[in-house]
């Protein structure tokens, strides 16, 4: 593991303990919803165009 993933890493985990506030909480699950929609979106229009 690479050292500036770990503290990339590490940064985000202590400033999430640090801020735990519904802002951040709403922000971080709203991204990962938005992550999974794009992947989601992706493999339906491959799926269509392969169909098509």
């Amino acid at each position: 593991m690479r050292a500036d993933a770990h503290e990339s890493e590490f940064f985000i985990s202590s400033s999430t303990d640090s801020m735990r506030s519904p802002l951040s909480e709403w922000l971080s699950v709203r991204d990962s919803m938005q992550t999974l929609l794009g992947i989601g979106l992706e493999s339906l229009a491959k799926e269509f165009l392969r169909v098509r």
